[in-house]
């Protein structure tokens, strides 16, 4: 079992708890102000999530460097939204092809919010 298949969700579909919208339009802005963003705040070894740009939250720090920063439960809901995905399947193919694929010492880190797991 895996680490986000072991957490317990509150039982329903992110996408009907959440009041995020999808469009391409309002990504294509997100992917230009993330790059403003990180070349005037930080150095060009960020690695950014592509795709995932509206569930940036902002960069990171510690003693490597500095990391690119995403909302977990908003790349569900991107998968979800954009690719018609049931949750399950935008959390397996999440699993394996982006937290699962090595892209550099300097990966995003997806943030999954404590509020948001049972306990």
């Amino acid at each position: 079992m895996t680490l986000m298949t072991s957490l317990k969700r509150q039982g329903k579909p992110l996408s009907t708890v959440s009041d995020f919208k999808y469009s391409e339009e309002a990504n294509e802005k997100a992917k230009q102000d993330i790059q403003d963003y990180c070349l005037n705040f930080f150095d060009d070894s960020i690695i950014t999530a592509d795709g995932f740009e509206l569930a940036f939250l902002g960069c990171g720090y510690s003693f490597g460097g500095a990391y690119a920063i995403y909302n977990f439960s908003t790349c569900m809901e991107i998968l979800m939204q954009r690719d018609g995905m049931t949750y399950d399947d935008a959390e397996e193919y999440f699993e394996y092809n982006v937290t699962g694929a090595f892209v550099g010492d300097r990966m995003p880190v997806f943030l999954l919010q404590m509020k948001e797991v049972e306990f």
